[in-house]
């Protein structure tokens, strides 16, 4: 008896369907993700108390149903849908048991931070819900100002003021509008006054005006500016001016 040899295996073959493996691997994983996702919806939304009110010859009354969550995509907070809400429901009705649905997410595993809702301005049968699974901005790089390297500027254009926990620009006008700076304690007011001053700081039409009990030294190399001292008014004979910046 003769010893048959086994034919070899192209490596290159091998190598192909690894590689197909591995990109299949991704959107496999994301389509049974996003399945789950809508399959938690569907029996939080139960569970919570949210479904659809049956009519009275409604067929659906030992088969509850509620808003469906649809087109379900990876965000950076996590998950976005749209919620197709039917006739007999409302988004008011949604957004009363919206803790409840969160809650209800949250226990299945998901690990849920925030569930939000929006409306859409232009379909009422239509809403927006974020599942926020992490804080975007928490693995997020610092971003340089697009600004930074400018010499001269003008107030009348929109400033970049950062960017969404999307990652999309944020810009702010401030012509015929005031602009109201809040938050607790290290949550980054400064950092946002401090844009808006040098933004106005590089223009050469803006005069800056402060009034803070607080050491502004920001302002001692701005020409077109004064300060007051949180008793004195800024801009008064008794408050310390700028000379003109040269």
């Amino acid at each position: 008896l003769h010893r048959q040899d086994t034919p070899s295996v192209d490596p290159r073959i091998i190598v192909a369907v690894g590689v197909g493996l591995v990109l299949l691997t991704q959107p496999v994983r994301h389509l049974f993700r996003v399945q789950r996702i809508k399959s938690d919806w569907t029996k939080a939304v139960i569970l919570s108390g949210a479904t659809d009110p049956p009519g009275k010859y409604s067929r659906k009354k030992d088969n509850p149903t509620g808003p469906r969550l649809t087109r379900v995509q990876p965000c950076a907070a996590g998950y976005k849908g749209t919620v197709k809400i039917s006739r007999s429901n409302s988004f008011q009705n949604l957004e009363k048991y919206r803790e409840a649905i969160g809650n209800n997410l949250d226990r299945r595993g998901l690990k849920l931070r925030d569930l939000r809702l929006e409306s859409n301005p232009d379909r009422m049968s239509r809403a927006t819900a974020t599942i926020v699974l992490r804080d975007p901005f928490a693995i997020r790089e610092p971003i340089q100002w697009d600004w930074l390297k400018k010499e001269r500027t003008s107030l009348w254009d929109s400033i970049p003021f950062g960017v969404d926990e999307e990652g999309h620009p944020v810009h702010i006008t401030l012509p015929y509008r005031s602009v109201l700076i809040g938050g607790q304690p290290d949550s980054g007011k400064s950092v946002a006054l401090q844009i808006l001053v040098a933004a106005a700081a590089l223009d050469p039409d803006a005069r800056l005006i402060a009034d803070t009990p607080l050491s502004v030294g920001a302002l001692d190399d701005v020409g077109h500016g004064c300060l007051g001292s949180g008793v004195t008014p800024p801009c008064s004979s008794d408050a310390p001016t700028r000379a003109t910046k040269t």
